[in-house]
């Protein structure tokens, strides 16, 4: 089964073209928003090759977990399938048509400062870095290890 052959089956397990209000993709998962989502076959959605789970996307949408090696090509099919479409779900030729942000969510990532370990838990205790610091963090460090 063919990116295009998979991209097509899940076009018919969520109600054709008529119904999909946008998408986009994730290294995992091709994200589907729709506008009926009683139309959406699970079922046979979780029968399609590739398909490794789903989850629902706010209510008016789902993902769709391919997997990273396999997610990009299906998603790209899809998009021929169904036309470009801008992160509110407005498609070409779609004007007048009501037009709806689709549903995001944002996680908050924190890098791990060298020297300094993440928060795990609890309150993390800064370490002295092996690298030599500035007189300022010096004092900063001064500081912390008085707590």
């Amino acid at each position: 089964m063919t990116t295009d052959d998979i991209a097509a089956a899940v076009l018919e397990c969520i109600g054709g073209v008529a119904n999909v209000s946008g998408s986009s993709l994730c290294a995992t998962r091709l994200r589907i928003s729709v506008d009926d989502v009683s139309l959406i076959n699970r079922t046979t959605l979780h029968s399609v090759k590739g398909v490794l789970g789903l989850a629902d996307r706010g209510p008016q949408g789902i993902e769709i977990v391919f997997g990273p090696n396999l997610v990009k090509g299906v998603y790209q099919a899809f998009r021929q399938l169904t036309g470009p479409s801008s992160p509110t779900g407005a498609r070409p030729g779609d004007e007048g048509a009501p037009v709806r942000p689709s549903v995001n969510f944002q996680v908050k990532i924190t890098p791990e400062t060298p020297g300094m370990p993440q928060a795990r838990g609890g309150a993390a205790h800064p370490q002295r870095p092996s690298t030599p610091v500035d007189e300022e963090t010096s004092a900063l460090l001064e500081m912390l290890d008085e707590d």
